[in-house]
Order: structure tokens, then C-alpha cells, then sequence
């Protein structure tokens, strides 16, 4: 009979299986989360017709439904996860915190596209499309800034709990800068024939690689804040 595996082993295995596990939560979560939300604010608006001043108002409020959805998704997936490395790691507490940055985050994220739209419901002038590149430097530098709303929200959660606790808004900045272009990129992907199955297939894929890309990289600092030593001043709930 083999030898049984001994400590070191077991904790490779459990590492390996962490950061499986927590590419995986982070990818379903953003495809149960924002790939159904958007699907189905999608749905809706193909099939109202609502002047501009109202069209602007209802993405708004669509933005805050879906950050608070979003959040709550993905912030149970990822606590399913981290409840193993920091058993005290409360669900409410952790879910609430995922669920405010992501609508903070949504909703900063809102603004230029609201002024955008505001000036094209009132007559004003509309500017060239950007080119590729440019796209995908504006949509890094806002999945920073966003991924440092998020993580900066989960990080006041999580310092009660692991120190160097800092790194994981650092993580979440670069995340969503690498994500954010293929979000962006596969948005301006569908023609105006385009199918509503493709545009869902389209978008239910982009997510999920997306949520991929974010877990992967957040895995990776995962690693390190699991070797830090656990605060013994834990605070459940």
C-alpha cells in the first residue's frame, strides 16, 4: 500500500484545488450574475420603445438592479471559496460588501455613458467612434478604477481577517484592467442584424472568459494572502 501524503503534499493539493476552485466560482458567478442580468436588460429594452429622457433613466436604474445583483452572485461564489481559508469569514458580511462595491462601481461606471447619451437626446453633436486601441486603454483604466471600488469594499471585510489584507485591492484593479477590454470589445461586436441567440451566446461567453481572466489573476494574490498569518481579532456574521 502506498505511503498516505504527507503534509506539504496535502496542502500543494488543497492550493491547486483553492485556485481551481476560485477561477471557477468567479467565472459562473459572472456568468449567473452580470451574463443573465444583461440578458435580460437586453430582452427588455428590445422590446420597449422609450423616449431619451426616459431610455437614460431606465439604464440607470437597470445598472444599480444589475450591480446589486452582480454582487450578490458573485459575492456568495466567492465566499463558498474563501469561508475555507478564513472559516470566520461571515457570508452576510462578505456578500453586503461584494454587493455595495459592485453598485458603486456600476454606477461611477454609468456617468460618462449618461453624459453621452444626454448630449445625443439633446441635439448635441456625436463624436467618432474610438478606434481599437483606444477602447482598450479606456476600458483597462476604467476596470482599474472600478476593480479598486470592488476590491477596496471586500478589502474592509477581509483585513478583520488575513494581514496584508491590501493586497487584494490591488488584485481587483488589475483583474478588471485585464478584463474590462473583452467586455467592451465583444459589446461592439453585434451588427444591428445580428441575432438575439447569438448576442446571448456572444455575451454569456465574453462573461464567462471575463470572469475567468478576473479569477485567475485574483487567485494568484489568493495564494499570497493564504500564507499570511489569520488575525486572531475575527469578526463573524
Amino acid at each position: 500500500m502506498p505511503d498516505a501524503p504527507h503534509g506539504p503534499m496535502l496542502a500543494m493539493m488543497g492550493e491547486r484545488h483553492l485556485f481551481r476552485d476560485w477561477i471557477a466560482a468567479n467565472a459562473l458567478g459572472e456568468v449567473l450574475g452580470l451574463g443573465v442580468a444583461a440578458l435580460i436588460a437586453i430582452a427588455v429594452a428590445q422590446a420597449h420603445t422609450l423616449a431619451p429622457a426616459e431610455e437614460i433613466l431606465v439604464v440607470t436604474a437597470a445598472f444599480l438592479v444589475i450591480g446589486a445583483y452582480e454582487g450578490a452572485i458573485v459575492g456568495a461564489a466567492q465566499w463558498l471559496v474563501l469561508r475555507r481559508l478564513w472559516p470566520s469569514l461571515g457570508a452576510k458580511r462578505w456578500i453586503a460588501a461584494t454587493m455595495s462595491g459592485a453598485v458603486v462601481a456600476w454606477m461611477l461606471g454609468r456617468i460618462p455613458s449618461a453624459l453621452a447619451d444626454w448630449e445625443s437626446a439633446s441635439g448635441g453633436v456625436g463624436h467618432p467612434a474610438p478606434g481599437l486601441m483606444t477602447i482598450v486603454l479606456l476600458s483597462a483604466a476604467a476596470g482599474a478604477a472600478l476593480g479598486l471600488i470592488l476590491g477596496t469594499a471586500q478589502w474592509v471585510v477581509l483585513r478583520a481577517h488575513v494581514r496584508r489584507a491590501g493586497w487584494w485591492i490591488v488584485a481587483n484593479a488589475l483583474a478588471w484592467a485585464a478584463a474590462m477590454p473583452l467586455i467592451f470589445i465583444a459589446a461592439g461586436l453585434p451588427g444591428p442584424h445580428t441575432s438575439m441567440l447569438s448576442i446571448a451566446a456572444l455575451l454569456l461567453l465574453t462573461v464567462g472568459v471575463a470572469g475567468t481572466v478576473v479569477g485567475a489573476i485574483e487567485g494568484a494574490f489568493l495564494r499570497i494572502l493564504s500564507l499570511s498569518p489569520v488575525r486572531r481579532d475575527t469578526v463573524t456574521g
